[in-house]
């Protein structure tokens, strides 16, 4: 008969496919709360080709809170642009 001695290789297996497991849970399981808070609204749809398929009507959901905001920091750009005329908003 042929004894076999416990072996570090099948401990080291698992540790490793756990190890895998847990990466992509985490990894991959953080992008289910997209469903629920989008990463952003743009105010439009599209297909999978990239055509434009509906515009919404007036400002975005999430764009309207930060508008104001926005504005004040774009205009702030603008002028430290070298040459650039800023009109007040």
């Amino acid at each position: 008969m042929v004894s076999h001695k416990p072996s570090g290789r099948a401990t080291f297996r698992a540790i490793v496919v756990v190890a895998i497991a847990l990466f992509f849970l985490i990894a991959y399981g953080l992008d289910l709360r997209r469903l629920w808070s989008p990463m952003g609204v743009f105010g439009f749809q599209t297909n999978g080709d990239g055509v434009v398929n509906a515009v919404q009507d007036g400002p975005v959901a999430y764009d309207h809170l930060e508008s104001e905001a926005i504005r004040a920091l774009n205009q702030e750009l603008l002028r430290r642009q070298p040459g650039a005329q800023v009109q007040p908003a």
